[in-house]
């Protein structure tokens, strides 16, 4: 199961720099990440906001990354608790590079 997660990350010796660059960003980028949590995993609903938050729908201001910020946050404690297999479990779960692909393909051109 590692091995599938892996192979959606570019190896090094076989791509140029800016072709990793690009890579990442794609994946891992605030503008993909908050697009993701917001258009697929509707994380805004998840969180508890304050009122003026909540009013302003702050997660929707074109300069926040905020839910980017809380998805990365949502990795973090999962590969804590149960290491990169429970992070790969939920990326599969989620479907991660599926829906990141179709992001990049209809909201990043």
């Amino acid at each position: 199961m590692i091995l599938q997660f892996f192979d959606h990350f570019a190896p090094n010796e076989t791509f140029s720099g800016k072709e990793i660059d690009d890579f990442r960003q794609s994946y891992g980028g605030n503008e993909a990440l908050h697009l993701f949590s917001k258009e697929h995993l509707k994380l805004q609903k998840l969180i508890l906001w304050g009122p003026d938050q909540c009013k302003n729908k702050v997660w929707e201001k074109p300069a926040t990354m905020l839910l980017a910020d809380r998805f990365e946050m949502l990795i973090a404690v999962v590969y804590f608790e149960r290491g990169i297999g429970g992070v790969e479990k939920l990326l599969e779960r989620i479907r991660f590079f599926e829906k990141m692909d179709e992001i990049r393909k209809t909201f990043l051109k």
